[in-house]
C-alpha cells in the first residue's frame, strides 16, 4: 500500500462478513438459487473482500471488534486446532469409508454407527 491507502480508514470487515453469509441464505428463499452460482458469484468475492478488509483493519491503529474477536487467543487456538483436522480428515475418512480402500483393509466400508469413533480419531 502507498501512503494514501495507509492514511485512509479501513472498511469495517463486519459488513463483508454479514453480506457473504447472507448470500448463502439466498438458497433458502423461494427463488431456488443454484448453490454453485451463489457461491461463485456472491459468496467467494464477498468473503475475499472480508478477508482483505480484516487484514487491513488488523494493521490499523484501532481494529474493529470483529477483527479483535478473530484475533483473540481463543479464536487463534481454535484455528490452530482446525487446520490439522482439516488436513487429516480426508485421508483418514477414505481409510474407513471409501469402498475401494475400506474393502481391502476392513472387508467393507464402516457403518454409520462407526462415525462417532471416526470423529474422535480425527
Amino acid at each position: 500500500d502507498g501512503e494514501e491507502e495507509r492514511r485512509t480508514k479501513p472498511t469495517n470487515p463486519l459488513f463483508y462478513f454479514l453480506a457473504s453469509y447472507a448470500s448463502l441464505a439466498l438458497r433458502l428463499t423461494s427463488l431456488d438459487f443454484n448453490d454453485a452460482i451463489i457461491r461463485s458469484t456472491l459468496f467467494v468475492p464477498l468473503f475475499t473482500k472480508f478477508l482483505t478488509a480484516l487484514h487491513r483493519d488488523c494493521l490499523s491503529e484501532s481494529p474493529t471488534a470483529i477483527t479483535r474477536f478473530f484475533g483473540s487467543p481463543v479464536m487463534s487456538r481454535l484455528g490452530a486446532l482446525a487446520f490439522p483436522m482439516f488436513i487429516l480428515h480426508g485421508p483418514i475418512g477414505q481409510v474407513f469409508y471409501k469402498k475401494a480402500i475400506a474393502k481391502r483393509l476392513w472387508g467393507k466400508a464402516m457403518p454409520r454407527s462407526f462415525f462417532p469413533v471416526y470423529l474422535l480419531i480425527v
